[in-house]
């Protein structure tokens, strides 16, 4: 999906490379006790992670359904990766099938750009999910149309071959997905945040993604934000150079990462998505809604200002997908994949296209 950014480093000084053969190696699987995994704090004493503090969104912010009450939730720094915010998956029961359904379902349409724009009409490609849902599937195999699928782009349109950016290249950004992403940057005291432009990357258990930088971005004083939903994934973080022996760590699906600071501009890649656990499914997308969204049922007053309008009309789409979702299509993708949904702000007002 990405090219690597090798600065014409010899293999002696590349650590990154040997870490990322070494994960995605198959037989033998390799050895993952290095592997960090936040679910389980206690195991690292040595100090590698540790707390970081979160800030309570403002009052409208916090308005928005989905997320459990932000002192709930676990976020770690990482010693040896200054400006590396994770979260452990935050979202309350049920409502990540909300995001999955708005990565297949919605965000591929016509207008916007994704891998499939040279085989497929737009029409066809609006309609791939749709499609794919009518065959009421029973099996998914690696030759269906919407295994092909590997990249959409919002807001701004990455241009992958020459990693650009193109004001004239440009669709709304989903308001939903803005809204949950200033969520999260307010949490971790970035309110300024403008997400400007979205990738979703969709893996499949035989799928990688090289070691490379986000550097195509005019602002990159603003974090980027990644969400993970699916299978289990390894991703390795290093540094500004490949000379940095990468940390490895497991994203789980609802897991959030945050690249900010000295940390914006670090390798990372994904070497391997692992075998599907507890019968080929992850646990925290199997539950349901436990109590559908009422408690933002506010009235439309005149006086309430454009972002409550924003949340109140999300909210209420939100209710109407998970009350209404047909989810055996969903699981039965989700069961041999991963869905990555990032946000990166593109321009500022000293940064912005010639």
């Amino acid at each position: 999906m990405y090219e690597s950014n090798d600065n014409d480093q010899d293999d002696e000084s590349d650590l990154f490379k040997p870490s990322f053969k070494f994960y995605k190696a198959k037989k033998p699987m390799p050895d993952l006790s290095d592997v960090l995994d936040f679910e389980t704090e206690a195991e690292y004493p040595d100090g590698r992670i540790s707390r970081f503090i979160l800030q309570i969104p403002n009052k409208e912010m916090v308005h928005i359904d989905g997320f459990k009450p932000v002192e709930e939730w676990k976020a770690y720094s990482i010693k040896n990766n200054p400006g590396f915010i994770f979260i452990v998956n935050p979202f309350k029961d049920g409502y990540q099938k909300y995001w999955v359904h708005r990565c297949l379902s919605d965000y591929p349409e016509a207008r916007n750009k994704a891998n499939l724009d040279i085989q497929l009409d737009a029409d066809k490609r609006s309609k791939l999910w749709e499609n794919f849902v009518n065959t009421d599937p029973e099996t998914l195999r690696k030759n269906d149309e919407i295994m092909g699928l590997r990249w959409t782009t919002l807001g701004y349109h990455y241009v992958w071959n020459n990693k650009e950016y193109h004001k004239e290249r440009r669709t709304p950004m989903p308001e939903d997905l803005e809204m949950l992403s200033k969520y999260v940057s307010q949490t971790i005291n970035y309110p300024q945040y403008c997400p400007e432009a979205g990738i979703v990357n969709y893996y499949h258990l035989d799928s990688t993604l090289g070691g490379h930088t986000d550097h195509a971005e005019f602002e990159q004083g603003a974090p980027l934000i990644s969400f993970s939903f699916g299978q289990e994934a390894i991703f390795l973080l290093g540094g500004l150079t490949k000379e940095v022996k990468p940390t490895p760590m497991f994203l789980k699906s609802g897991d959030i990462c945050v690249m900010w600071k000295e940390c914006r501009l670090a390798y990372h890649g994904i070497p391997k998505i692992l075998a599907p656990k507890f019968d080929g499914y992850p646990l925290s997308l199997n539950s349901d809604v436990q109590k559908a969204a009422d408690n933002n049922k506010r009235q439309k007053e005149s006086d309430i200002n454009e972002t409550e309008k924003k949340i109140i009309s999300i909210n209420e789409h939100m209710a109407d997908i998970l009350k209404n979702i047909k989810w055996k299509p969903y699981k039965l993708y989700m069961s041999c994949s991963r869905i990555n949904l990032n946000t990166r702000q593109v321009v500022s007002e000293d940064k912005t296209f010639s």
